[in-house]
């Protein structure tokens, strides 16, 4: 009772100090009783004279200086921002007014000035005044903070200074809690900006931002009175999103919630009709924008509903944009289909806006161009490209390049290579004046740096590079002009797109590059981009996430805090149980506070990047195919599968020797690759059509035969799936022939090869409630206890020296308690896959179903010291293909953790089979072998074995590979000395000692 009363008490006196904090603004509301001046001039030119004689304390006069600036704001000129600086700053700089009262009146100043009347950075300089005396007076209420941090924040998204902005709205989120109850928008406005940091700092990628609009959106449904302009706003960033994926659905989902909300506003509020109107229009024209290309009609209906009310209207410039927009956007749903047709619309654009010199004018006579060009009309076509480009010359549009290749599209289409020709190299020029670049010669493309934004450089010149392929096949200059033209394209990617994750829209602009550039190069002699070049390209692009983190985990140095490290690993799991608890519960409840602990955890990412410069020297780090052949062994050839556009192609790199060969379209190989899978992953399917089947795709994926006996497999797609080793060539397995190992990188090549030393083992075998009948038929991958496991780790324990947790005693606390001081990790045991979320595939360990699982969440933030891990469980090498990373599963999680080389499995272990497997391989590392041929000895002994079996069915041999380094291993010991060894050594030294002891009495 006595703390609920104090609770009240001292609510009321916080609330009494607001109240007195905010009594000299109790005029802003008293308007009737102000003086209004007739004209900006008049009210500001007073203010002057006044100001000449008195101080701003002067009430009457805040008064009316404050009603002058609410009224005539958005006509001030150059003059009058001089006025109203000066005031702010005899404001700030006054002794007679406390700290207090200039924060209060500065943050009234601040949140009531529109843009127009206070700049940006004037905005900033003030809110950095605020702030450093609010960090200067603790007693300060942090009210005040709050609030200049959340206006700082939102001045530098408006500047696009986004790392500033996000420091800023991070810590105004931290503080807003506090403030809540005072402001029900205070959540829409920090999600809604912080939207706009990350869509900011990440631009062309549709992540956080997208999360945080969305989290943004969710606060709209428990508001009352929600903040209509961030509504506006909110909808706008969300459909553009929606837009720029191509989610049309989802787009006009977002435009529709936005008119229903507006609907239900225009109700509540008396509003002028003019601002109606122009809400309405920008509502038509999303309408219009995420109709698909087939729903050409709908786009006439809202086009002849806009025409309804636009002669009203027709002099209020933004309805006019808005309606020429309507126009523009209604031709574009014809101009693939029917350009003809989008014609009469991109003319309606150009007559509503009758604006020449603006920059809508130039993107309407841009498509109109267009239209012409697609419908056949090149010769009408090229007087509206001439003006287009006169026009865009004279005022420098950065549209320029594209421009000018609409005129080079127009001569391809006329079949006129050399004016083509001309025109392209016109554009090579606008887009990099300082370096000579030579397209027909191939000369100076290595210099190639434009210095517009890349991304769209990069479409460009893939555009025009696909134009000159397709308009010119059978011209040899056009073919390598085009070589020339993806060639810069690659020289740009690769210069300018550094982020380590891959996106759908990086990915499509790298495998649209690549594949042009293998379509140019098989059909010319000579080309300038070596295989390498290429090589080394898709590593960097599609892999370097995966095997930076990789590197950085496996280095001996510690870069960062350890208690950042704590923070990372504690947040983790608790992330682990929000996605376990989300299968029972999929409340948006646990959906927001999963997101939250993401941005917890991506924030101290970059914290730890900022915090050390060393973490840049791996982060930048970059594959070097110099380096890959440097260390690439004679005996070893590498077999790299990739999937660019819809074909398959096959890269082999050997020490001395480059080749690249397509092999098939991707569906058909897919398709084929699929059917086979079903009969690996059945020990009953009839084997006779299973090496038939394995023959035949032998055939398709080796058109040459690896002609050394290592064969290292980097695939992609389904074919990571598929164990290359069970694949038959006249008759015999690869297996017979082959040490056959998988990369999921090429850096991953021998990484280790200069520390092989194994001192210490451990192996993990746990016991399980429950049992099995026929133990030659149990699959590590059900909840019953594994014989063969536990038989296992036995006989591999007494042939490698090591420490063994088996039974009870294989708890997963167990194993995390001593889990970075082995060498050797090897784990019989059962596994989990997961179809919701591959996070949550998990090793089993003895114990209590809610503390005996280690998930891939966990094992991102270990940092393990093993040369070697083997996980002798079902599916440890299965899981959800990523972009960028490869398949999201239990090895590869092992190799985030820092270790080099991992033996997993491909389907369900059977249980007996696996156990005999893994023991014959440790005996072959022992005796010196390469782990790969150590795996791939064992498991042909296996075959020999069980010949003529229903146990040669290669569903009991076939699915346990080894990936990354395949170098072999040195196993020693490290002597830990026990009681009795102390004893022993300690008592022998004593008698030493009284023996020397009693030599020196006698002499």
């Amino acid at each position: 009772m006595k703390i609920g009363l104090r609770l009240h008490i001292v609510f009321f006196l916080f609330a009494i100090n607001h109240l007195l904090l905010a009594q000299e603004q109790v005029f802003i509301t008293v308007s009737d009783s102000i003086l209004i001046f007739d004209s900006p001039s008049k009210a500001l030119s007073s203010l002057h004279n006044e100001l000449e004689q008195h101080s701003i304390e002067t009430i009457d006069l805040k008064r009316k200086y404050l009603q002058a600036f609410k009224t005539y704001q958005n006509t001030f000129d150059d003059q009058d921002f001089k006025l109203l600086h000066r005031a702010l700053s005899q404001l700030i700089e006054s002794e007679s007014i406390s700290i207090d009262s200039k924060l209060s009146y500065l943050h009234y100043f601040i949140s009531n000035l529109s843009r127009t009347a206070l700049r940006t950075e004037d905005r900033i300089e003030y809110c950095n005044w605020a702030l450093e005396k609010t960090n200067q007076q603790t007693s300060l209420d942090t009210f005040f903070k709050f609030n200049f941090l959340l206006h700082r924040g939102r001045s530098y998204c408006n500047n696009a200074q986004y790392e500033e902005a996000l420091k800023d709205l991070e810590m105004a989120e931290a503080l807003s809690k506090d403030y809540r109850y005072f402001d029900e928008n205070i959540n829409l406005r920090i999600y809604y900006f912080l939207g706009v940091v990350h869509k900011g700092l990440h631009p062309g990628q549709v992540g956080k931002g997208y999360e945080y609009f969305q989290k943004a959106e969710e606060e709209l449904n428990h508001l009352v009175h929600p903040d209509t302009s961030i509504i506006a706003q909110l909808y706008g960033m969300l459909s553009d999103i929606a837009w720029q994926v191509r989610d049309l659905d989802r787009g006009m989902k977002y435009v529709q919630k936005y008119k229903h909300l507006n609907e239900a506003f225009e109700k509540r509020n008396s509003i002028d009709p003019e601002q109606v109107m122009q809400t309405r229009y920008h509502l038509l024209y999303k309408e219009v924008q995420f109709l698909r290309e087939d729903q050409y009609e709908d786009a006439i209906e809202i086009v002849k509903e806009a025409e309804l009310y636009y002669e009203e209207f027709s002099e209020n410039d933004e309805i006019k944009l808005r309606m020429a927009s309507i126009y523009n956007l209604t031709g574009e749903k014809f101009i693939r289909t029917l350009p003809a047709r989008s014609i009469p619309y991109y003319q309606k654009a150009i007559s509503v806006l009758n604006n020449p010199s603006s920059s809508y004018h130039l993107q309407y006579l841009f498509n109109l161009g267009k239209a012409s060009v697609y419908s056949g009309q090149e010769e009408e076509a090229l007087l509206y490209i001439n003006e287009l480009i006169e026009k865009g010359s004279e005022v420098d549009d950065n549209r320029l390049p594209f421009f000018l290749f609409l005129k080079s599209l127009a001569y391809i289409r006329l079949n006129d290579f050399d004016s083509a020709l001309s025109i392209t190299k016109e554009v090579i020029k606008d887009l990099d004046p300082k370096n000579e670049i030579d397209l027909v010669l191939h000369k100076g493309l290595s210099d190639f740096q434009p210095s517009s934004a890349p991304i769209v450089n990069i479409n460009l010149l893939s555009r025009m590079a696909m134009e000159f392929y397709n308009g010119f096949k059978n011209n040899e200059s056009a073919l390598s002009i085009a070589n020339a033209l993806y060639q810069l394209g690659i020289h740009e990617y690769s210069r300018s797109i550094k982020a380590a994750k891959v996106t759908p829209y990086t990915k499509t602009m790298y495998e649209q590059l690549v594949g042009g550039i293998l379509s140019t190069k098989a059909q010319l002699k000579e080309g300038d981009l070596k295989i390498e070049d290429l090589i080394a390209f898709s590593e960097n692009t599609n892999h370097k996430y995966l095997w930076t983190n990789h590197k950085l985990n496996h280095s001996q140095e510690t870069f960062f805090d350890k208690k950042l490290v704590a923070r990372e690993s504690s947040l983790r799991e608790e992330l682990l149980e929000l996605k376990q608890k989300i299968l029972s519960d999929s409340s948006q409840l646990v959906h927001s506070d999963i997101f939250e602990i993401e941005m917890e955890i991506e924030k101290i990412e970059r914290q730890k990047r900022n915090s050390n410069s060393s973490y840049y020297l791996f982060e930048e780090a970059e594959f070097s195919m110099d380096d890959l052949t440097s260390r690439l062994k004679h005996q070893d050839q590498i077999f790299k599968y990739e999937n660019i556009l819809d074909s398959t192609y096959l890269f082999i790199i050997s020490k001395d020797y480059r080749k690249v060969i397509s092999l098939a379209a991707k569906d058909s190989l897919e398709l084929q690759v699929a059917g086979f899978l079903q009969l690996l992953n059945d020990p009953h399917s009839d084997l006779p059509d299973l090496k038939s089947q394995s023959t035949d795709l032998c055939n398709l994926l080796f058109p040459e035969w690896p002609v050394t006996k290592k064969l290292l497999i980097k695939a992609d797609g389904i074919l990571q799936f598929l164990p290359f080793e069970v694949l038959m060539k006249n008759g015999d397995y690869l297996l017979a022939h082959y040490d056959i190992s998988y990369l999921s990188a090429l850096a991953f090549y021998e990484t280790m090869s200069n520390s092989k030393e194994v001192a210490n083992a451990l192996f993990v075998a746990p016991s399980y409630s429950k049992s099995v009948s026929n133990e030659q038929e149990a699959l590590r991958q059900k909840a019953y206890d594994l014989s063969g496991a536990k038989n296992e780790v036995d006989r591999i324990g007494k042939l490698i020296k090591g420490r063994v947790l088996k039974g009870k005693e294989a708890s997963k606390s167990s194993f995390m308690e001593v889990a970075d001081n082995f060498d050797l990790l090897h784990f019989s045991m059962h596994s989990n896959l997961n179809d919701y979320d591959p996070e949550l595939i998990n090793l089993v360990f003895h114990g209590a179903d809610e503390d005996n699982r280690l998930y891939l969440n966990e094992l991102y933030g270990m940092r393990l010291q093993a040369k070697m891990a083997v996980l002798s469980a079902c599916n440890t090498g299965v899981g959800k293909v990523e972009l960028g990373e490869g398949l999201v599963s239990l090895d590869r999680a092992f190799a985030f953790a820092g270790v080099p080389s991992v033996v997993a499995t491909l389907w369900p272990a059977p249980d007996q089979s696996t156990s005999d497997i893994m023991f014959h391989f440790y005996q072959k590392l022992k005796e010196g072998n390469s782990k790969s041929a150590a795996l791939s000895a064992s498991k042909f002994h296996h075959l020999q074995m069980q010949a003529g079996t229903a146990f040669e069915h290669p569903f009991y041999w076939a699915g346990v590979v080894l990936y990354g380094d395949t170098s072999s291993l040195i196993f020693g010991e490290k002597q830990n000395l026990s009681l009795t060894s102390v004893f022993i050594f300690g008592s022998l030294l004593l008698l030493g000692l009284l023996f020397l002891f009693r030599n020196k009495i006698l002499s």
